[in-house]
């Protein structure tokens, strides 16, 4: 996944083709990269924003939708679980996804990965 040095917005929208069970959530999504700070505490002056964080640097950053996580609709539906991420400006080789899902019926947790 390549991302434009002036991209600073992961969205996300997650949805259930299957929709073999309505009750299944969102839970957390969680995005890692390989080589490049997400985020972190960068210097802005009047030359704009340092391509490096000077603190508080993470390759990892994570959206929690406790207690009762975001509804999966059957097709795509912004307007019930879009969600963004504001990450570091910059280029991108991997990003590692990690979404975790809970099933309401029976309280079972699954993660899926992709990259």
């Amino acid at each position: 996944m390549n991302l434009c040095s002036n991209t600073r917005l992961l969205t996300f929208l997650p949805y259930n083709s299957a929709y073999k069970n309505e009750n299944k959530r969102v839970m957390s999504i969680t995005v890692k990269s390989t080589g490049k700070t997400l985020t972190g505490t960068y210097k802005f002056d009047d030359r704009g924003l340092s391509n490096t964080p000077v603190s508080d640097a993470s390759y990892t950053i994570s959206m929690n939708f406790q207690p009762n996580g975001l509804k999966l609709d059957k097709k795509i539906n912004k307007d019930l679980n879009a969600m963004t991420m504001v990450v570091a400006p910059g280029k991108y080789q991997k990003l590692e996804i990690t979404y975790t899902v809970k099933n309401l019926d029976n309280n079972l947790i699954k993660t899926k990965v992709k990259t």
